[in-house]
């Protein structure tokens, strides 16, 4: 029997640190493939839930021959002040039963009701790209729904009065499909926005997808395609849930009359739109801004090269 010691195989401290690396290397080139593919999936998603909102859409102009109105007014002799489009739909999303407590409750204003009809999450009108979601907004110290989608108000100024708007959605408005003289297959029905956060927040008024409430106020309802997407421009609102938010800087001015939603996402390089005939596009940050403009109008006679 030798008196050494047999020796036992193992790895130098170079070597184990030279492992060390070339994983490193690896995860990292791994990383931004894994998220790519994840956003690739949420995107999917988003573009499948705009897509079945415009299609109840159109089944609900099917229905009444228009597409419903932007938002209601608040008069005193009526109740479901600021009600919305997205109210009038959603027996079309399969929320019968939602709408039908909503409308029995019959509350003066829309967020008065329980707090299991104005706070339900409905998934088809969130996109999973924003970190939002599910969010809350719209009321002031009232957690309501607050969604990713909002319909075309037009290329101008978002504002309380019917002739300013050259879209789809304005207060009161009444759209039909007959009115789309641009053509259904270039004049955008809905776009993204996103949420700016996760919490209602008291007396934020007008965030994009406030369903619940800002229909006076700013996006509750609607966007502007005054500007392409993902402008570095503020959205300009009654209140702003945040001011600093990534994707979407916002600025409060109480009172004035002129709101500014812009169409914005997560997703890299643009945003998906749904245009009048219910198809779905991607839209880039980098659109020329006359043919956003162009797609934002639904009479303006102008000419889109396909």
């Amino acid at each position: 029997m030798s008196r050494y010691p047999r020796r036992v195989a193992a790895f130098t401290l170079v070597e184990l640190l030279v492992v060390i690396a070339i994983i490193g290397v690896l995860v990292s080139l791994l990383l931004p493939a894994v998220q790519q593919a994840r956003e690739a999936a949420r995107k999917t998603h988003c573009t499948s839930n705009l897509k079945q909102v415009a299609l109840a859409l159109q089944n609900y102009h099917d229905s009444h021959n228009l597409f419903p109105y932007g938002y209601r007014g608040e008069p005193s002799n009526v109740t479901l002040r600021r009600d919305t489009w997205f109210h009038r739909l959603l027996p079309y999303v399969d929320q019968t039963n939602l709408f039908e407590r909503y409308v029995e409750e019959d509350p003066d204003y829309v967020w008065q009701g329980s707090a299991d009809v104005h706070g339900a999450s409905i998934p088809v009108f969130m996109c999973p790209s924003d970190p939002s979601m599910p969010a809350q907004g719209g009321a002031s110290a009232t957690r309501c729904f607050q969604g990713s989608y909002v319909g075309l108000y037009g290329k101008n100024h978002i504002t309380n009065s019917a002739s300013n708007s050259t879209g789809m959605f304005w207060y009161h408005s009444n759209a039909a499909m007959r009115d789309v003289v641009d053509g259904i297959s270039k004049t955008i029905l809905l776009s993204e926005v996103i949420a700016r956060g996760t919490p209602a927040v008291s007396g934020a008024w007008g965030a994009g997808g406030g369903y619940w409430g800002s229909g006076p106020h700013g996006g509750g309802y609607a966007f502007t395609a005054l500007e392409p997407p993902n402008p570095l421009l503020e959205d300009v609102i009654y209140t702003c849930k945040s001011t600093i938010w990534p994707q979407a800087p916002c600025r409060s001015v109480v009172g004035l009359s002129n709101r500014e939603i812009y169409a914005r996402s997560y997703h890299p390089g643009g945003v998906n739109v749904a245009l009048v005939d219910g198809s779905v596009h991607f839209v880039g940050n980098s659109t020329d801004r006359d043919i956003f403009h162009a797609m934002g109008t639904r009479a303006g006679g102008e000419i889109i090269d396909p």
